[in-house]
């Protein structure tokens, strides 16, 4: 199971048959994840909001890392949503609620 390797571990081991598009509600927070996960050395990039999906800051985190790794270190990050590309098509992922 993942969650009881370290976090080096999970991080050396991105799954390449998949694409995690992290939104968030304001681009700040997009911002602020960004940060976070690089001082981690994570794959990460910040891409436009794919077609057919939909966010209110217009743009997203593109990752291939493993989704428990980038949700684990996002805990502090409100409004967090997440789809995962297969190749073929986009499906919903994990999502935090905003904090009140």
């Amino acid at each position: 199971m993942a969650q009881n390797r370290p976090l080096e571990r999970i991080s050396e081991e991105p799954q390449k048959d998949k694409i995690f598009y992290i939104m968030f509600s304001t681009f700040y927070d997009m911002l602020k994840a960004e940060e976070l996960l690089n001082k981690h050395r994570l794959d990460v990039e910040i891409v436009p909001v794919p077609k057919g999906l939909r966010s209110d800051c217009g743009a997203c985190i593109k990752s291939r890392s493993p989704v428990e790794l980038l949700f684990g270190l996002l805990g502090q990050v409100a409004g967090v949503r997440c789809y995962v590309f297969d190749g073929v098509e986009y499906k919903p992922g994990r999502s935090r609620k905003q904090k009140a």
